[in-house]
């Protein structure tokens, strides 16, 4: 995501220049490659407490893949190619893949109505409920507003408890008008899914996704990810204090920009 940042910050700015660069160095040379890294690698020191892994796939081949930084603050492990980051919403493709396996199956449709398959899909509005489809729970034009309920997770409301709360969430915009960014619809397609197959979504997602493409260490929990033997934890600093410590919130605060440890003000 970094890195994407960059690249796009960059192609913004200089947009002409960076096309006449991309165009010459395609494909890109060993001597190229290493200063075009060596570049992102002080980009990053510079400007972030953190960890980052970077790949390059030209085709169907990975023509660079690197790691930069320590996997968990102030120990002396560093980041690999092979290494597990936390990459939170990547798991609602990982949900839609799941889904559409589903629908090739003959399981259900898209264009089923949520509410026949999985009942306790019910919104704000009685009318929505009934034309609420599956594809429409993945779509986010729900009418809701952005990041409706997320923050019901941290005072211990349950996935079952997201769904059931649905019907409570009022409406912002009109049903499919605008795009609003939610989580919520997304554990109602989890629900739903294991309701059309018997099975946990942990074990759809690992048997699925995971295992067709030969992920053997990724892992859907938390639980999973501690346990890994090659893993990226979170360490970022405020005001020099870590916000996270053994897996627990410091209390540290927002008190000014973070900035990395090569951090120079031109």
């Amino acid at each position: 995501m970094i890195y994407t940042f960059y690249l796009l910050f960059y192609f913004l700015r200089d947009q002409r220049a960076v096309l006449r660069s991309l165009r010459a160095l395609s494909p890109l040379s060993e001597a190229d490659m290493e200063r075009l890294f060596s570049r992102v690698g002080d980009t990053v020191h510079a400007t972030m407490y953190g960890t980052l892994a970077v790949a390059v796939i030209q085709g169907k081949t990975i023509v660079f893949s690197k790691g930069y930084g320590a996997r968990v603050q102030g120990e002396a492990a560093t980041i690999d190619t092979a290494t597990v980051f936390q990459i939170g919403s990547i798991s609602k493709s990982f949900t839609a893949t799941v889904m559409g396996s589903l629908v090739d199956e003959g399981k259900a449709a898209f264009e089923d109505r949520g509410i026949d398959r999985y009942p306790s899909c019910q919104m704000y509005d009685p009318w929505v409920t009934r034309e609420f489809m599956i594809w429409d729970l993945m779509a986010q034009h729900s009418g809701m507003a952005p990041y409706a309920g997320d923050t019901a997770v941290t005072i211990g409301f349950t996935r079952q408890d997201f769904v059931k709360g649905l019907r409570h969430l009022k409406p912002v915009s009109s049903f499919r008008s605008e795009f609003a960014y939610v989580n919520n619809l997304w554990l109602a397609v989890a629900a739903l899914q294991e309701t059309l197959t018997g099975r946990k979504w942990v074990d759809l997602v690992a048997a699925r996704v995971f295992a067709p493409l030969g992920m053997t260490s990724a892992t859907t929990t938390v639980d999973g990810l501690l346990k890994g033997a090659n893993v990226a934890l979170p360490h970022v600093l405020v005001d020099g204090v870590q916000v996270l410590k053994g897996g627990e919130h410091t209390g540290a605060t927002p008190g000014r920009a973070v900035r990395g440890p090569g951090w120079r003000r031109d």
